[in-house]
């Protein structure tokens, strides 16, 4: 095995394959796609409230 990369070592000595690997990287891309979404969000709905209260505060 002189000529694996480290990553193939590991991959081999814990038994994952290419695709498992694939798969795993897909899944934590999907995860951060989430997590990124929800703060989105959350961040425009506090901004939303903000200029909602503001609009009430001067009666327009």
């Amino acid at each position: 095995m002189s000529g694996c990369t480290e990553m193939e070592k590991l991959m081999v000595d814990s038994g994952l394959s290419i695709q498992d690997f694939v798969f795993l990287i897909l899944i934590l891309v999907v995860e951060l796609h989430f997590y990124t979404r929800n703060l989105l969000l959350q961040s425009h709905n506090r901004n939303a409230a903000l200029q909602l209260e503001t609009l009430y505060q001067y009666g327009c």
